[in-house]
């Protein structure tokens, strides 16, 4: 396949940064990192990390409904037990 075929090819099936919602990007990074943030990081970190989401939302002028729901998810999701 000539090289020009091969990189359409790939670009193809490459996501792009439109192909994307923030509020799926910001789940699928928790749904990727709370293994590790469970493994980690103690209660007490843990709840600093949700104090940390609830200043950012803050600063941000919120938090608005999206972000109370991420931060929800996120906290739901590092407490439960694997």
């Amino acid at each position: 396949m000539p090289e020009i075929a091969r990189e359409s090819a790939a670009n193809e099936n490459r996501k792009t940064c439109w192909d994307y919602t923030p509020a799926a990007d910001a789940n699928t990074a928790i749904d990727h990192l709370a293994p590790l943030l469970r493994d980690k990081h103690d209660a007490s970190e843990r709840d600093d990390l949700e104090r940390m989401l609830e200043a950012v939302a803050v600063i941000h002028g919120g938090p608005i409904e999206a972000q109370e729901r991420f931060i929800a998810r996120t906290v739901r999701v590092l407490a439960e037990q694997h």
